[in-house]
């Protein structure tokens, strides 16, 4: 709750228990962190690869910069009461959550050993599996298989990359495949300076978004060697297993997205 509530663009930065009087190793979380991974270091990655993967989760709902994370956090009071809050967040939030949670080398480190860091790797007999998405109830088979949509990929594969690996839940977010300002029946309807105005707004939101990404890679990268070598994997896997995604008509069902790779 105080990671994704406190890290949105709209909350005071001074409320955040990332913030730190004389710096961030003063803040709460920092001392927090030192305090837990000092008395148990197990119990501690385990909190953080927790958190983390439900932010993943949160994540995988999320087409677009438009969407919205709905997320609660059940609990039960002193007398065995139920309780349970529910918070609404962006993918921004969502993002930023992340990277304040990576603010904390240990907190950065513990997230990059996680199973979902990296795919499999190309050796590993679980690298040709099969992964067979739902089938969303009262969807068209034809058009979603003729789409590239839902359609079985491998588990070391561009689609798991984005899919599956936290980095590329992150960095597949990005405009609305499908915006109402530029529709083929409104477009021409509009004056230019209202369109130039809808991309310009599109523009700026996702720059901020991709700001929000390259400081969660840095802290990563700062996290020390073995958080680094993590990352560095991951971008070489990224090109690995994306040979086709230049290629006229890619293969959807082995290749990133476009959004991802930009």
């Amino acid at each position: 709750h105080a990671f994704v509530s406190q890290t949105s663009s709209a909350a005071d930065p001074t409320s955040s228990i990332t913030f730190g009087v004389t710096g961030m190793a003063s803040s709460f979380y920092h001392q927090l962190c030192e305090e837990l991974s000092s008395q148990d270091e197990q119990v501690f990655e385990n909190v953080v690869g927790g958190l983390a993967t439900e932010l993943m989760k949160q994540l995988k709902n999320c087409e677009s910069l438009d969407s919205t994370a709905t997320i609660t956090i059940g609990g039960t009071a002193g007398n065995n009461t139920a309780l349970s809050t529910t918070i609404t967040s962006s993918p921004l939030g969502l993002v930023s959550a992340l990277q304040a949670m990576c603010s904390h080398k240990k907190a950065a480190l513990a997230i990059t050993q996680l199973p979902d860091f990296l795919l499999p790797p190309p050796e590993s007999p679980v690298a040709n599996e099969l992964v067979r998405p739902p089938m969303p109830a009262g969807a068209d088979l034809i058009r979603m298989l003729a789409g590239g949509e839902n359609r079985p990929y491998k588990k070391r594969s561009g689609v798991a990359l984005e899919k599956n690996t936290l980095l590329g839940l992150v960095l597949r977010i990005s405009t609305p495949k499908t915006n109402p300002a530029f529709s083929p029946t409104n477009i021409l309807r509009q004056s230019l300076s209202s369109v130039e105005q809808t991309s310009n707004q599109q523009r700026q939101q996702l720059r901020i978004y991709q700001g929000a990404c390259n400081q969660l890679v840095m802290s990563f990268v700062k996290a020390g060697p073995q958080a680094r070598q993590k990352v560095m994997q991951w971008l070489v896997d990224c090109m690995l297993v994306n040979p086709g995604a230049t290629a006229m008509r890619p293969d959807t069902s082995k290749v990133s997205s476009s959004a991802m790779l930009l």
